[in-house]
């Protein structure tokens, strides 16, 4: 048993990897984005990314005899990485909220965890003999098989499927994202459409390598040092790619609707000329432009809509804007009290969730939540307001 701990310029370029890791993910989580809500799935991934390159440099510096759990570590969140990948992009394209159904994602990672458990809670004596059983070549049929009902090998071949269709499930949002679309919905959405694809592309350097490695009948050690070194190309790739896109890093892109801003222009232009009268006596003009200008870029950036309890206090102080003036402002130029300025952008965000399909995985009661509504029947007679139709009756449509 070699103690010694060993360090290459693999282990190095995991270790910056790491490191340039753990600051995008405090970043991620420290920008919150109101709007989606995505960057969640995404940090979650990248800290499972995180982890597996951290028990891989244990195991290539020598450090697993000392920490020998790290040994397990890799082939278990192997199996949570791709499904949180393929959430954090529904999450981003469609908006889609996780359910109960959702957790059928994590049946594979679950089976392998539990396959781990007898490892997981063995003594570190133990764990060093099963260690050193492996290097020599001999296994213990009392020790080993009593530890593991999930052969190795069958593992691997798991991994490979797992990994195979949550990659074409990933790409399938992406095509179906796209189909059908107007030339100017994919250029607005552009920016996120390039990062999706960058970010499912990398994805594909986490399974060729190692499938090549583990089942080609020529053994290459280019393709073992890829296939450890993987994982490092995706978090290094992915950060890079962040941070030279700081709109995405820090949660200022996101999917726009390709009519809302000529939607939001007709509006702001019919709210001028309906409201001179307040102008001329309250506010200048150009003072009547930098608030519609800042109410709106709120709006569309922060969707504070989307927050229960949400009130016209909390919006003043966000846009620095006096609370009398903010309140006559929607009064008088967008013709409307507050509530319902707010309730006509949540009917909306719930009318685009239920055209993708997210009525199929959650109640309700649940789309009136994640919308802005604290209950369902304000959910339901604003819905009446503005739509003409009950949810249910909208929904239909689209059974």
């Amino acid at each position: 048993m070699n103690m010694t701990t060993q360090f290459n310029l693999l282990t190095l370029t995991n270790l910056l990897a790491v490191a340039l890791g753990v600051i995008t993910i405090l970043i991620l989580l420290s920008f919150k984005d109101a709007r989606e809500k995505s960057r969640l799935f995404l940090s979650l991934a990248l800290i499972v990314m995180v982890m597996i390159i951290i028990a891989g440099i244990i195991t290539d510096s020598n450090m697993i005899y000392q920490f020998p759990l790290a040994a397990k570590i890799s082939n278990i969140l192997c199996f949570l990485f791709i499904p949180l990948s393929y959430l954090y992009i529904r999450k981003l394209l469609y908006s889609f909220s996780f359910s109960r159904k959702d957790f059928v994602h994590i049946i594979p990672f679950l089976l392998v965890l539990i396959d781990s458990i007898p490892y997981l809670i063995s003594t570190h004596e133990e764990k060093i003999n099963l260690l050193n059983m492996g290097e020599s070549g001999l296994q213990s049929d009392s020790l080993f098989l009593q530890l593991s009902f999930i052969p190795v090998e069958s593992v691997n071949i798991m991994y490979h499927i797992f990994f195979g269709i949550y990659f074409i499930l990933q790409l399938e949002l992406i095509i179906r994202f796209i189909s059908n679309q107007e030339k100017e919905f994919k250029e607005r959405n552009q920016l996120i459409l390039n990062w999706v694809f960058f970010f499912i592309s990398i994805q594909f350097f986490l399974f060729y390598p190692y499938f090549i490695y583990s089942y080609s009948p020529f053994q290459n050690e280019i393709y073992e040092d890829f296939s450890q070194g993987a994982g490092a190309l995706v978090i290094l790739s992915t950060c890079i790619y962040l941070f030279r896109q700081p709109k995405i890093l820090y949660g200022f892109a996101y999917v726009m609707n390709p009519s809302s801003r000529k939607e939001k222009s007709k509006k702001r232009n019919k709210g001028m000329t309906n409201g001179n009268s307040y102008t001329s006596k309250f506010l200048s003009e150009s003072r009547i432009l930098e608030i519609d200008l800042k109410l709106n870029d709120h709006i569309e950036n922060n969707a504070p809509y989307l927050n229960q309890g949400y009130n016209l206090n909390d919006m003043s102080e966000e846009l620095d804007i006096p609370l009398y003036i903010l309140s006559s402002f929607i009064n008088k130029q967008k013709g409307v009290n507050f509530n319902d300025f707010l309730n006509k952008y949540r009917i909306e965000h719930c009318k685009q969730k239920i055209r993708a399909g997210e009525w199929k995985n959650i109640t309700l009661e649940g789309l009136a939540f994640d919308c802005g509504f604290s209950n369902r029947n304000s959910f339901r007679a604003a819905f009446k307001k503005f739509s003409g139709q009950t949810p249910s009756e909208f929904i239909k449509n689209f059974k």
